[in-house]
């Protein structure tokens, strides 16, 4: 009987080992072509820094990590991206900016800048970092957005409402709110981001 009791628990110990190994196995790896802390996706990186700023200041925080803001090309891509903004990753996300026109109502509950905007000719809106404009957008139709509200929102956000299955939608904003912001740069076999990796 004690024999038994003793194999029986080998048996368990070997059971539980071999179930920690796979749950190991199962969690996803840093992509050697990201920085530490960057997401990949389909040949770029991105990532949430744990910092809110204006628009522009979020452009300049973007490159110096060598990125830029996020350019969004595909309803895909627009999804990948809403998906980083959860309180989870980012909880300082739902704070409320006390600026006139800068709160975020129930439908704005999670936000972040993107790197579009029409500040040099109004309702052209172009991507900071190519210069390109917009070829797919995410406006939605209620509310009707752009709407250029007070004729002062030249920025524009992406943001997951408090109902999710209306999901990911752009809105223009004005540039001085303060927001999270999302950061995107290309995979590269060279990193360097106070790390030195050689290809």
């Amino acid at each position: 009987m004690w024999t038994t009791v003793v194999s029986m628990g080998l048996l368990m110990l070997a059971i539980g080992t071999n179930v920690e190994s796979t749950r190991i196995q199962e969690r996803p790896t840093q992509d050697p072509n990201c920085p530490d802390g960057w997401r990949s996706y389909d040949g770029h990186c991105y990532i949430v820094p744990n910092m809110l700023g204006n628009w522009e200041e979020a452009k300049t925080h973007c490159e110096a990590l060598q990125g830029y803001l996020v350019e969004i090309s595909s309803a895909s891509e627009n999804m990948f991206v809403a998906n980083l903004l959860t309180p989870a990753t980012h909880p300082r996300m739902v704070t409320r900016e006390r600026r006139p026109h800068c709160q975020h109502s129930e439908y704005f509950a999670r936000s972040a800048w993107i790197g579009l905007s029409d500040q040099d000719n109004e309702s052209q809106f172009k991507w900071s970092s190519s210069g390109q404009e917009a070829t797919y957008t995410s406006w939605p139709s209620y509310p009707r957005q752009p709407d250029d509200a007070w004729s002062d929102e030249d920025c524009v956000e992406i943001y997951q409402g408090a109902d999710r299955r209306l999901g990911c939608q752009w809105n223009d904003k004005k540039c001085q709110c303060f927001r999270a912001f999302v950061c995107e740069r290309d995979q590269t076999d060279d990193i360097d981001l106070g790390e030195t990796r050689v290809s």
